[in-house]
């Protein structure tokens, strides 16, 4: 594995842990997973990895999945699929996303795995919501969100 990915990585894993009002080794745990697995998968280029600020000169802290779900008020299976969907495309800088990635994202955000992933993502798909994009070489289906996607997450009511 690259260097630069695992440090890459371990600051964003570092930056979530520290944005939580009290600090959560699971918290720390599962950004790292999550961000090992997407780096891994190749849902961020090298050219992105070299964009990625050093901890310590970050003006602004990033947004964590658990922190963006608990701005939305989501009641559906598909609403956490494509809320997890909108999270990776705009926070987590992914051009289209797994099952998998989807899953990493939730537990992340420690919101309740739908009973059915594949189920939800399809629904979601059949709604205009995400659309699936061809993958040159990978037989994993990646998804993207549509503009109706888009737009349905902005309008997403807001937790007060």
């Amino acid at each position: 594995m690259n260097d630069h990915v695992l440090k890459a990585a371990i600051a964003a894993a570092s930056s979530a842990a520290e944005s939580a009002t009290e600090y959560k080794s699971e918290t720390y745990g599962a950004v790292l997973l999550f961000e090992l697995m997407r780096r891994a998968a190749g849902t961020v280029h090298s050219e992105e990895l070299a964009t990625v600020p050093p901890a310590g000169n970050r003006s602004e802290k990033d947004l964590t999945p658990a922190e963006f779900f608990a701005k939305k008020l989501w009641s559906t299976e598909i609403d956490k699929v494509v809320i997890a969907g909108y999270f990776l495309e705009h926070f987590g800088g992914s051009r289209g996303y797994t099952l998998d990635e989807l899953k990493s994202c939730l537990i992340a955000a420690k919101i309740a795995l739908p009973k059915n992933i594949s189920l939800a993502i399809l629904q979601a798909i059949q709604k205009g919501l995400l659309m699936e994009i061809p993958s040159q070489g990978s037989p994993r289906r990646i998804c993207v969100l549509t503009q109706v996607g888009e737009s349905y997450v902005q309008q997403m009511a807001q937790k007060q």
